[in-house]
C-alpha cells in the first residue's frame, strides 16, 4: 500500500472514531434524560452505553451506575 493511502486510511479510521465517541456522548446524555423519566427506583441512577475503539471494531457494553460506581452488566 502507498504510503499516502496509508495515511489516508488512519486519518478516516480516527475520524470515524470520534465522530462515533460525540455520537455516543450524546446518546449517553439522552439515555441519562430518559432513564431518570421512566425508572422509579432508587438502587440504579442511570444506565450507559460503553464503547472503546478495538482494531477495526468497537467493543460495547451497557453499565450501570449505582452509587456515582460504575458496574458492568451485560
Amino acid at each position: 500500500m502507498s504510503k499516502d493511502l496509508e495515511t489516508y486510511v488512519k486519518c478516516l479510521d480516527g475520524a470515524i472514531i470520534a465522530f462515533h465517541s460525540l455520537k455516543m456522548e450524546r446518546i449517553n446524555i439522552i439515555l441519562q434524560e430518559l432513564w431518570s423519566t421512566v425508572y422509579d427506583g432508587n438502587d440504579i441512577e442511570t444506565i450507559r452505553i460503553k464503547s472503546e475503539p478495538m482494531e477495526k471494531s468497537l467493543k460495547c457494553e451497557i453499565d450501570v451506575v449505582q452509587d456515582k460506581k460504575f458496574w458492568h452488566q451485560f
